[in-house]
């Protein structure tokens, strides 16, 4: 059938008209043959063996011990890092995780761990799949409930910690002496998309009584100029058929009010120079709606920031999570003139000195009902 196709135009059309005709059939084939390719994809596993126990050790295992957790499918080795008080600390004031956003990456929040960890809080972070050090296909995820699964464990993993842990002894972290991490003041902190992350873990783990929950320029609303609803739509389909196709990569250069921070992260080789997929961003599309659609069940203590200048999270998520969040002691900074980068503006320290005063005045509260040890 094929060649006499093949006969019939040879006889009917000039030489340069078949060259045209077969160069065309052939990138058919060839777009065809891609999108096959990326409907099937699965996460990129570049060193499953050594996560599911290789027989031969890295050759950087301690570094690894400390710094790398297995991700909740044990596929992906996820890097992990914390900020801890002076060894010389005889009591730390409680355990503060944080929770990054989309194409960023926890040590941007060095400056951050290390602050805390200047006024007594042990500060532990770790990088998304597909972010930073960890592995997996940069800005992919198969389902956001990934991210999820992920820090959850990662969550009992360190208030399962304690002084005598051969975790903790192996990796040098000065716990002091008879501290369990559990019974200490438990905060988390998520920004941006790590808002969206911070929710629906802190939803999904009753398990955990948490001291207070911060949310930092929260993207739980979906802007309905950029992302209106054929495009969310079109996601949809495309996230089944193409999921790891990639979208023109735009850039975010309204992050700060400092234009340097939107520099450095161009110029951080941890920041990635891709478009979001169709699947993340109907994964995430998606989870916006349910963490938005928490706010009345959430009962947590929550202290909320969000820059009334910023273009890239809606301003009126924070808002509207905070008018319905069901906590009976919320409270919602609306920071005038900021942009989205809040932790990395020239002036953080002034909302580190909010969070600190704010963990400080909860983990007393908490105290007096006997929830939590506080140090003196």
């Amino acid at each position: 059938m094929l060649f006499s196709a093949l006969s019939s135009l040879l006889s009917k059309a000039s030489k340069l008209d078949v060259l045209g005709r077969l160069a065309l059939f052939y990138l058919v084939l060839k777009l065809l043959k891609a999108l096959k390719a990326m409907s099937s994809a699965k996460h990129l596993l570049p060193r499953t063996e050594l996560a599911l126990g290789a027989v031969d050790p890295h050759p950087h295992a301690h570094a690894y011990y400390r710094h790398f957790q297995p991700s909740a499918d044990k596929n992906l080795w996820l890097y992990s890092t914390w900020w801890l008080p002076a060894a010389n600390v005889k009591a730390w004031k409680g355990v503060i995780f944080l929770v990054h956003g989309f194409n960023d990456h926890i040590s941007r929040y060095e400056h951050v761990g290390r602050f805390l960890a200047a006024h007594g809080y042990a500060v532990f972070g770790m990088d998304h799949q597909g972010h930073g050090l960890s592995e997996g296909e940069p800005l992919y995820v198969e389902r956001f409930t990934d991210y999820i699964a992920d820090y959850r464990q990662f969550m009992h993993h360190v208030l399962s910690l304690s002084s005598d842990s051969p975790y903790a002894l192996q990796t040098d972290m000065h716990i002091p002496k008879g501290t369990e991490l559990k019974s200490l003041p438990r905060f988390v902190l998520g920004h941006s998309m790590g808002v969206v992350i911070t929710v629906l873990t802190v939803q999904k783990s009753p398990e955990i009584d948490w001291t207070g929950v911060i949310l930092s320029a929260g993207a739980v609303k979906v802007d309905p100029v950029t992302a209106p609803w054929h495009l969310r739509f079109l996601a949809s389909v495309l996230s089944s058929v193409v999921p790891k196709l990639r979208f023109p990569d735009e850039g975010f250069p309204h992050l700060s009010n400092n234009p340097l921070i939107y520099q450095r992260a161009l110029r951080d080789p941890l920041c990635h120079k891709l478009g979001m997929t169709p699947r993340w961003a109907h994964e995430f599309f998606t989870s916006c709606d349910l963490a938005l659609a928490e706010a009345p069940k959430f009962k947590h203590d929550v202290l909320l920031f969000h820059g009334d200048k910023d273009v890239i999270a809606f301003p009126s998520g924070s808002q509207e999570f905070y008018d319905k969040a069901a906590s009976t002691n919320k409270t919602l900074h609306m920071l005038e003139g900021r942009e989205h980068e809040l932790l990395n503006e020239d002036d953080h320290e002034d909302m580190l000195r909010t969070i600190v005063d704010w963990c400080a005045k909860q983990a007393r509260e908490k105290a007096a009902t006997g929830l939590v040890d506080v140090a003196a």
